[in-house]
């Protein structure tokens, strides 16, 4: 073995690594549990153990499912290709995802009425991906999967969790609900983006499709603006600014990804930066917990 070869072995294997947990789905499901770690400890709410075990399974499932499925696009990226070499694992993590939901489910019956547009949100983005009929019939009119997108991942992180704590709904849920949706709308913009010319050659319209890069710009600044707004509005109802600040951090830095998303498309700066930006306030927070200082 060369001395090059040698240097750069120990950096293979992180690489490695990386990719397993990215690709795999691994990495996202951490992402779901640790944001709604961060909603219950923003307003100081207790955990809910079936609800842990739904969201960390059921996004398991469903992002193991969404990579199972055959990919049309040409060429395909490095995680395509990862995910068609694993196709087995990913369905063995969907089959057991689906087992430990539908168990979590069953604990939180009670509260399906606020389940349900989870899935049914949570269809609108994946059906059209599924290479049958009807679903592909879908590719021309679902316009808002960008937004349907940003819905579940809300509805997942803080929405329900809000909810099932039983707690009285305040204008700070609402304010801490907008914010943190407009923030992972700003981040499901960059996925869109790059996947513009892909998705058009598909006949897959959205609005990123539809719209020139000026005005997806406009929308992506817009809705940076608006998460920050929103962040700065929790401060008056009395939520200490180091709360303000961990919850705003992730946007500002989200802010400065536009131009470099839009030149690199690089699977790690999008399934693991960017990704791993959506829980970095539960990161913070919980690490500030250890020092008693929130």
């Amino acid at each position: 073995m060369s001395s090059i070869s040698k240097i750069h072995q120990p950096f293979n294997i992180i690489f490695n690594i990386l990719d397993f947990l990215v690709f795999s789905n691994i990495f996202i499901s951490v992402c779901s549990l640790t944001m709604v770690f961060f909603t219950l400890m923003f307003f100081s709410l207790s955990l809910n153990t079936a609800l842990l075990v739904f969201v960390f399974s059921g996004t398991l499932a469903s992002y193991s499912f969404h990579w199972f499925l055959p990919s049309a696009h040409l060429p395909c990226s490095r995680r395509e290709i990862w995910s068609i070499r694993h196709r087995p694992l990913l369905f063995i993590f969907f089959a057991v995802g689906t087992l430990f939901s539908l168990f979590a489910f069953i604990q939180l019956k009670e509260f399906f009425i606020y389940l349900f547009p989870l899935f049914f949100f949570t269809f609108l983005y994946i059906a059209p991906k599924i290479p049958k009929k009807p679903f592909i019939f879908l590719r021309k009119y679902i316009l808002a999967k960008t937004i349907y997108l940003a819905i579940v991942w809300v509805l997942v992180t803080v929405i329900i969790p809000l909810v099932i704590s039983q707690t009285a709904w305040s204008a700070v849920y609402t304010y801490f609900t907008l914010s943190k949706f407009f923030f992972i709308f700003s981040i499901c913009i960059l996925f869109d983006l790059r996947d513009k010319e892909a998705d058009s050659a598909l006949g897959i319209k959205s609005i990123i499709t539809l719209l020139s890069l000026q005005k997806i710009s406009a929308i992506f600044y817009i809705s940076i603006c608006a998460a920050v707004c929103f962040s700065i509005l929790l401060f008056t109802g009395g939520y200490s600014a180091l709360r303000t600040v961990i919850l705003i951090i992730p946007a500002i830095l989200t802010s400065f990804s536009f131009e470099i998303s839009r030149r690199n498309g690089s699977d790690l700066l999008f399934y693991f930066y960017l990704d791993g930006l959506m829980m970095l306030s539960g990161i913070l927070l919980i690490l500030l917990s250890f020092f008693h200082y929130q």
